[in-house]
């Protein structure tokens, strides 16, 4: 599968995910790993739905306090020409939950899933 990184902005961890699957369904999944030990330390698996394979990992994203990764979960852009529906996967790393956040990208091809990401944050 694709492969993505991100580290935390204290350098101790990070956070490594691997996509597999098919565009209508997938799995990314995410470890993370110390960087002093290399030891693994936590794993989720995440269901993506409507993203091409690859590209939930390559919109994988830390948020600058290093307390959530975000990664994109869900695409519906069949029939929609002004805004195309979008759902995030947002992972609380110092408890585990995952939260869905629903939000909407520009239709009509001006912008890529991992594209938006990089946005957002």
């Amino acid at each position: 599968g694709t492969l993505a990184v991100a580290v935390n902005r204290a350098g101790t961890s990070f956070y490594l995910c691997s996509q597999s699957g098919r565009t209508s369904q997938g799995t990314a999944a995410i470890a993370a790993y110390s960087t002093t030990t290399g030891k693994q330390r936590a794993v989720a698996a995440i269901t993506t739905r409507g993203i091409a394979a690859g590209f939930a990992c390559d919109g994988l994203a830390l948020d600058t306090s290093g307390r959530y990764l975000l990664l994109p979960s869900g695409l519906n852009p069949a029939g929609s020409t002004s805004n195309v529906p979008l759902t995030l996967t947002r992972i609380d790393l110092a408890h585990g939950t995952q939260t869905a956040v629903r939000t909407t990208l520009p239709g009509g091809g001006s912008m890529d899933e991992p594209q938006g990401m990089d946005l957002a944050w």
